[in-house]
């Protein structure tokens, strides 16, 4: 409401019109609409209560219903009979599961099922010849029960289907008091329970009716849509499948979903996903951009990683810490494992430190799972340290699991030990296959681990002095010269 509005009222009304004279009348205003707001809501969430309720109550009194006409019985019969057993210690469904078992009794014993109640002293019938409700029979037999001693009380319930739990309480009170009670207090509330359990029938009928339809109208129009939809998936599939192929073409993704750092090309696919890419990606794929990290010029060896400030990977550490290749010989030597096999695991697993997370969840430098990491104590797969000492122990677990034989060890680093047990080498899918060949060469597949590569390649980017170029590729050729020698000291021990 506006301040002018608002003054206008108070004129009116006689009100000195002074800001706090406005101010209070505003106040007032904004609290009596909060209450009223607050009324609503109440009313609404009561509403809402209520429905839930009836809903409920009309399934209970439709169940009532139709045990009424299997039993034989009055819907308000059925439910002073539960409240009077309940009353005297028994339950509501002993109760109710007592009379359908008596009612059984009276429909397939026929005649004689009726002689020995009427032998017993109870009426069955009325005096048109009609059979009684079975409520009514069944009270006059617990009183009956009552009247016995127990050693006769007993055979006599289990021959009418009382079980003895509720056997105890009818004889432990006055059942008939309790139902003639809930009769009174049923009649005063104005409560006709065979009205409201046929009601409940009639409108459990119409809520069936209903979701019969409205399962129907949805079967249809799922129909009529389901090809526009699969149109339209088969299209977004084909699109996707393009992209990846053009992301894979180019070398900007690898197999394992790492983005690459080489440069792309200026040009990319013009369609949908232009509007669907991250604003990051977009920029980078059309103008390689340093929104996403570009490696630096450098001069590596074929195979080798360098770090961000251009040094090689195994080269020693700023820190004064061991280089990757003498940690991985420690370790081979400390474990038992073939020369050069750690590093050609961490190849196969991250690149040598490239790809530090893979789509399924294998973290770091030697893709630990997070459940093997657990289990070999690596709490930072991301430590190169740490991360090589798990493998390698790891590695030597699987060596003596499979005899020493380093070809299913090495499978089943990739596949599961699992895997290479039950189902064999023979079974290996592909990517198991490409990853044995990767670390074993040439002879995977013989279980001959190694095979020596004796050509080297110098890539050479970034520098623009001819002597230091020369300079570090002669440094390049003796690091790589003193590798060679070394794995092949390996193979031969």
């Amino acid at each position: 409401m506006s301040s002018q509005v608002i003054e206008s009222f108070m004129v009116q009304l006689g009100y000195k019109v002074d800001e706090a004279s406005k101010r209070r009348f505003e106040e007032g205003m904004t609290r009596a609409a909060g209450l009223f707001a607050n009324l609503a809501k109440s009313a609404a969430v009561t509403a809402v209560g209520v429905g839930v309720a009836i809903h409920q109550a009309a399934k209970r009194l439709d169940d009532l219903y139709v045990s009424s006409k299997r039993v034989g019985a009055s819907a308000g019969g059925i439910e002073a009979l539960k409240f009077a057993v309940r009353q005297l210690g028994g339950t509501a469904e002993g109760a109710m599961s007592s009379l359908e078992r008596f009612a059984q009794f009276l429909r397939e014993t026929g005649d004689g099922g009726e002689q020995k109640l009427r032998g017993l002293g109870i009426r069955t019938r009325d005096a048109n010849g009609r059979l009684r409700d079975t409520v009514e029979i069944y009270r006059d037999l617990a009183q009956v029960l009552k009247s016995m001693k127990s050693y006769e009380a007993a055979p006599n319930a289990a021959l009418f289907g009382i079980d003895d739990q509720t056997l105890q309480a009818i004889r432990g009170g006055d059942l008939g008091r309790f139902m003639d009670e809930h009769a009174r207090v049923s009649k005063e509330a104005g409560v006709d329970w065979n009205e409201a359990a046929a009601n409940a029938k009639a409108y459990s009928e119409m809520i069936r009716d209903l979701e019969m339809r409205f399962k129907a109208l949805t079967t249809v129009v799922a129909s009529k849509a389901l090809p526009t939809i699969r149109g339209f998936t088969n299209e977004l599939v084909s699109n996707l499948d393009k992209f990846t192929t053009w992301l894979r073409t180019h070398k900007l993704i690898d197999f394992t979903g790492n983005i690459s750092q080489a440069p792309p090309p200026k040009e990319r696919p013009r369609n949908w996903f232009d509007s669907v890419l991250p604003e990051s990606w977009v920029s980078y794929l059309t103008t390689g951009s340093a929104s996403v990290p570009v490696a630096r010029p450098h001069l590596r060896r074929s195979g080798q990683v360098v770090d961000e400030g251009g040094r090689p990977v195994g080269a020693a550490s700023s820190s004064g810490g061991p280089s990757a290749a003498n940690l991985f010989q420690n370790l081979e030597r400390q474990y038992g494992l073939p020369a050069g096999l750690l590093d050609r695991i961490w190849a196969a697993e991250s690149g040598r430190g490239r790809f530090m997370l893979s789509p399924k969840g294998a973290m770091g430098h030697f893709q630990f799972m997070p459940g093997t990491a657990k289990e070999f104590g690596l709490k930072n797969p991301n430590d190169l340290g740490q991360s090589a000492s798990a493998a390698a122990r790891y590695l030597q677990q699987l060596m003596n699991m499979f005899g020493g034989d380093i070809e299913r060890a090495v499978a089943a680093y990739n596949w599961g030990p699992g895997n290479v047990s039950r189902r064999g080498l023979g079974s290996a899918p592909a990517e198991t296959r490409d990853y044995l060949r990767k670390v074993l060469g040439a002879e995977a597949g013989a279980g001959r681990g190694f095979t020596q590569q004796n050509t080297i390649t110098i890539n050479v980017s970034g520098a623009g002095d001819p002597a230091e170029v020369a300079r570090q590729v002669g440094i390049e050729q003796r690091s790589a010269l003193q590798g060679v020698t070394r794995e092949a000291a390996g193979v031969v021990r």
